[in-house]
């Protein structure tokens, strides 16, 4: 009885567990000496190894669960533990080759970003004006909310980027996307929804909505 413990313990370890990550390591290694075709070419091999890293832990657990106590066929056993590295390798491969980002991720529903850049630029010395374009607007609180929020974020952020951004005069136009007109700005901001300006001197300048 012993025996058969010992044996079923070692078989478990050697072909339930060793042989299978051993095998996961194998592909990452033979994948990522060959050319990506993910859209994210120069990350690519350092993401399928993060991926390797987080297979392995599942790989142990799910074949510690899944492998029966006693091997009483090897060749199905080591079948069986070979059934979490193939979906891994499956999914390296389908990702590694760009078949995720080009062939399969496309036909996935795209998350569309509530506010949107539409358009900026200069419209005279030392003024500049963006339009934002805003998806579903319902007019809450919330959501006005959330404008201003954003166009404070804008505002932090370029003053972070150019230093001299303070002392711009600058309007910020968030317009509903059904009022927004790609080829005409002044039909655009005239349906904006909130408008917001700064104009400053120096680096206690802020933001104000002035149209709402």
């Amino acid at each position: 009885m012993p025996s058969n413990l010992k044996r079923n313990t070692r078989s478990l370890f050697l072909f339930g567990l060793g042989l299978p990550i051993l095998v996961e390591v194998i592909a990452v290694f033979a994948v990522i000496v060959t050319d990506s075709g993910a859209s994210a070419e120069g990350f690519a091999g350092i993401l399928v190894v993060i991926m390797l890293i987080i297979a392995i832990p599942i790989t142990i657990v799910g074949n510690f669960l899944i492998l029966p106590r006693q091997m009483t066929d090897k060749s199905s056993y080591i079948f069986r533990s070979m059934v979490l590295p193939a979906c891994f390798i499956i999914a390296i491969v389908i990702y590694y080759t760009g078949i995720w980002d080009h062939t399969i991720r496309p036909h996935f529903p795209k998350q569309v970003e509530k506010i949107q850049v539409a358009g900026s630029g200069p419209v005279g010395e030392g003024k500049f004006e963006f339009i934002f374009v805003v998806n579903g607007y319902t007019r809450t609180i919330e959501e006005q909310a959330e404008i201003e929020n954003y166009a404070r974020q804008t505002y932090t952020r370029k003053t972070w980027e150019n230093s001299k951004y303070v002392t711009f005069d600058v309007k910020y136009y968030f317009v509903p996307r059904e009022l927004y007109d790609p080829l005409n700005d002044s039909l655009s901001k005239q349906g904006a929804a909130a408008v917001f300006h700064h104009s400053g001197t120096d680096k206690s300048a802020t933001i104000e909505q002035i149209e709402r």
